[in-house]
């Protein structure tokens, strides 16, 4: 084969040119090894149990109707993942009921207080 190069310069140039193709590839190989998300992020299989079991957390506290607990683990979550769209869309949910809860609570302290001068009005003396 070194025969053949000596004496033909374009099978020479077509070597070259292999080589360079190789060590090209070797590079790309031992630079996709070092950037792993493993690599660059030791910790993000740890945080990714920690943030499923925040997840479901959420999810139990929002089932049983404790929704301050629930948007307490889903803002746990957007701390360890600030781009989480389940946490997002979860928060979302939360916020709407506790807004709802909270104007059903104003209204019925308005029908309270109502009530009570309807019947401090007509009550006997």
């Amino acid at each position: 084969m070194a025969a053949a190069a000596a004496f033909d310069p374009e099978f020479q140039e077509e070597v070259a040119e292999y080589q360079k193709e190789l060590t090209d590839l070797i590079r790309a190989a031992e630079f996709q090894a070092q950037t792993t998300i493993e690599a660059v992020d030791p910790a993000n299989a740890d945080r990714k149990k920690d943030i499923s079991l925040q997840l479901g957390k959420g999810m139990t506290f929002y089932r049983n109707g404790d929704y301050g607990k629930a948007r307490d683990a889903y803002e746990q979550v957007l701390i360890m993942d600030p781009f989480n769209q389940t946490a997002m869309q979860q928060l979302t949910r939360i916020y709407l009921k506790m807004n709802t809860a909270a104007e059903q609570r104003q209204y019925n302290e308005i029908l309270r207080y109502e009530v009570q001068s309807i019947y401090d009005f007509v009550k006997p003396q």
